[in-house]
């Protein structure tokens, strides 16, 4: 299912799942967000029932997602509902776009543009959220060719200095079509870093530039096909050296965890990484757990401490002895965002696997692809 019609199922479902019989009075009387989600339902099953084509189906409706979300705009009580509303307005216009009928992508890039000049923060939030899905998805199906990137690098450079999205979504399609490009991930980076160190991107100052182009460098750190350049100290107070998992003849899968003690997914996570490291160690697959932003008097003592009691056999670096050796703080070297971030880095050194697709069940399919 794709995410423009999400709002639509999860509407219909709540319909099914809280009211038991039809609803049966004018949209001017729902009164709550389930009231709107059964309003939904029964307008488009008569309109199911209609047997309509496409599109006379998507303009009909239309007509009912948008009334719908007038009408939650009306009743709503919290921000979910709110954005919901929204969201419905867009789903009306989306589907006609995809249908083909005239004039409606006009009309739908005239309404973004209005909410991004509301003063409502949820209708400037949906109008950013949409439009960069509609940067994205022209983005991805446009041709290969030197002007079209060059024509999506100017787009992508004004979406940095407009500030609509994050920056991590921004690198994120950067990079796939830089790959669709045949262009190198550095190389791509390294013209968006020379960007926002330059007169060009608004910035109030220096400092401000540099922070940026920091992040810019810590997103590819950990981008798929980069090098992590992993650097740190051990818990025994030793240099860690990235380069000895990949001696001639010797080198290896590695997964990188960045954890901490405290955090509640990080320790659900854990079972699962202790039994992928039981099965594959032999194999090839090493795991290195980076312990960030631990809390306490003693963060080292923490973590030994935690390591012992949870039998952890892998090797674990502390940021906190990395920072008294003089190595820089991970949150700006990886631009982290939050623990657990984790990576699968294959044996010549780049990340393969990123995001959510290395956490979960997603993590141990992909093992069983790699080591069976």
């Amino acid at each position: 299912m794709t995410k423009k019609y999400f709002l639509l199922a999860l509407f219909c479902c709540l319909s099914v799942a809280v009211l038991s019989t039809a609803w049966s009075k004018p949209l001017s009387d729902a009164e709550s967000f389930s009231d709107i989600a059964a309003y939904i339902s029964q307008e488009r099953n008569k309109l199911n029932a209609e047997g309509l084509g496409p599109k006379e189906y998507a303009v009909a409706l239309g007509e009912i997602l948008f009334a719908a979300g007038d009408r939650l705009l009306e009743i709503g009580q919290n921000d979910m509902q709110i954005r919901s509303a929204y969201n419905l307005k867009v789903t009306a216009l989306q589907q006609q776009v995809d249908v083909g009928i005239e004039g409606v992508d006009e009309k739908l890039d005239a309404l973004l543009a209005e909410w991004l000049r509301s003063e409502d923060p949820h209708a400037q939030w949906i109008a950013q959220r949409h439009r960069f899905t509609q940067f994205s998805n022209a983005a991805n199906r446009a041709e290969i060719s030197p002007e079209s990137f060059a024509k999506f690098k100017a787009d992508l450079k004004d979406w940095l200095n407009r500030r609509e999205t994050t920056v991590s979504n921004l690198v994120e399609l950067g990079l796939r079509v830089a790959q669709r490009n045949a262009v190198p991930a550095e190389q791509f980076m390294a013209e968006l870093v020379e960007h926002v160190q330059s007169p060009q991107f608004p910035a109030t100052n220096d400092t401000e530039r540099e922070r940026m182009a920091r992040s810019l460098e810590g997103i590819l750190r950990l981008a798929i096909g980069s090098d992590p350049k992993l650097y740190g100290r051990t818990l025994d107070d030793e240099e860690f050296v990235w380069e000895n998992l990949r001696e001639e003849g010797k080198e290896k899968y590695v997964l990188l965890s960045f954890t901490a003690t405290w955090c509640g997914p990080c320790q659900m996570e854990l079972p699962g990484l202790l039994d992928a490291y039981k099965k594959y160690a032999d194999k090839g697959l090493e795991i290195i757990s980076i312990h960030v932003w631990e809390r306490g008097e003693d963060p080292v003592e923490t973590v030994r401490n935690y390591v012992e009691e949870k039998k952890i056999p892998w090797i674990v670096i502390s940021e906190e002895l990395s920072k008294q050796a003089g190595h820089p703080a991970y949150q700006e070297s990886y631009n982290l965002s939050g623990v657990p971030t984790v990576v699968l880095v294959d044996k010549e050194g780049k990340v393969i696997l990123g995001g959510m697709q290395a956490r979960g069940p997603q993590l141990p399919a992909k093992l069983e692809e790699i080591f069976r």
